[in-house]
């Protein structure tokens, strides 16, 4: 029998099955719809106050969002990059949360422990961010409705192990020796191409993937050391970010009460409900949406620029690369924004996107101007 190492050593060596002409462009193409899709959904977002239609908006959002993430999946079975590599590590907690939002029945997950002290190398973050969305996504959809699904991470020697848990009936025992075989060696199979997708993204980077019982279905994911790195210092202590030091009044404070308390001191003034924060001559907003609940951290990057086919695609290659965030327009400004979960607000999210925020409207303005023109938004009063 080859040892699991050397099968998975092979797989990605194995050259991908050939693909019709044209496949790869029309996945991209269509990823490229899917921005531009969810570009439109966060303009209409921003203007709409009642909640049911609301949360009708945020259901749309994430069909476009799975959309992308299908479109992805496809070029990953097509043997394609999905696009470049991000620029800096990112710590695990953001990779898996950023798997989270990826996921449709996102309310359903629970990050829990993690170790803040690891994070995944530059690299493989988008890989690893697909992978943990997809067995997600598997966990959501074959257990119990309603039933809760957990994630943690801990040091496993050099290694990082990733648990993802679900307390329901889930996957049947039987099948898991057939479904464990595929995770190490994939064939492309109707009702199986998640998995098969998890398993090509795992070959990439040597990562290890099991499947076994216990109350529920539970995923190991074990990454190998040469993909983790040490998460610096926890940048929202930096500058002149307080010290979080969150505690709600009450178990049930209202969300955006709670974002108050995390913001106290470095609210500039409110506009239609958002608080502004300045930074240099960035502006940032946060704005609480309560159903369901969710704190956009969000700036205008550039106005009185035009909606170009030129300007769609470079957002949209800007948003691949930014994990965690997204870049659209709307009234003749680009925007950036940031999402952080409202269930079970955590004060260094939310502070460490505002921080995130301020940074990159002041590269991207410079970035983008000097590409398409329009006006940075911090010389309008100029």
């Amino acid at each position: 029998m080859i040892p699991v190492r050397v099968t998975a050593l092979l797989q990605r060596l194995r050259p991908p099955a050939p693909v019709a002409p044209g496949i790869i462009d029309l996945a991209l193409r269509s990823r490229a719809l899917a921005d531009r899709m969810i570009g439109a959904l966060d303009r209409i977002e921003r203007d709409e106050e009642d909640p049911d239609r609301l949360a009708q908006l945020f259901e749309l959002d994430q069909l476009a969002t799975r959309m992308r993430r299908y479109d992805e999946n496809l070029l990953t079975l097509a043997g394609a990059e999905p696009g470049p590599p991000r620029r800096a590590d990112t710590s695990l907690v953001d990779v898996l949360r950023a798997g989270q939002s990826e996921v449709e029945q996102y309310d359903r997950i629970d990050v829990e422990t993690v170790d803040d002290e690891l994070a995944v190398a530059a690299v493989a973050v988008h890989d690893v961010v697909r992978l943990v969305a997809e067995l997600l996504d598997n966990a959501t959809v074959f257990s119990e409705k309603g039933s809760r699904v957990t994630v943690t991470a801990r040091r496993e020697g050099a290694d990082a192990l990733v648990t993802i848990a679900d307390s329901g009936a889930g996957i049947p025992a039987g099948d898991l020796p057939g479904l464990n075989r595929l995770l190490v060696d994939p064939a492309a199979t109707a009702d199986r191409l998640g998995l098969v997708v998890v398993a090509r993204l795992a070959g990439r980077h040597g990562i290890r993937v099991l499947l076994r019982r216990d109350e529920g279905t539970v995923a190991e994911v074990l990454l190998p050391a040469g993909l983790l790195t040490r998460a610096p210092e926890a940048t929202w202590l930096t500058g002149d970010l307080p010290t979080p030091r969150y505690v709600p009044k009450a178990p049930d404070a209202p969300l955006d009460e709670q974002v108050r308390t995390v913001l106290a001191g470095r609210i500039d003034h409110e506009t239609d409900g958002d608080l502004a924060i300045r930074a240099g001559s960035a502006v940032v907003y946060v704005r609480v949406k309560q159903s369901p609940p969710l704190v956009e951290v969000f700036s205008p990057v550039l106005t009185a620029i035009e909606p170009t086919e030129p300007l769609y695609a470079r957002l949209g290659e800007l948003t691949h690369r930014m994990q965690i965030g997204r870049l659209y327009h709307a009234e003749d400004t680009v925007w950036a924004s940031v999402p952080v979960f409202g269930r079970n607000l955590q004060a260094a999210h939310l502070l460490l996107a505002v921080q995130v925020m301020t940074g990159l409207a002041d590269e991207l303005d410079d970035r983008l101007h000097e590409e398409f023109g329009g006006k940075r938004y911090g010389d309008r009063e100029g």
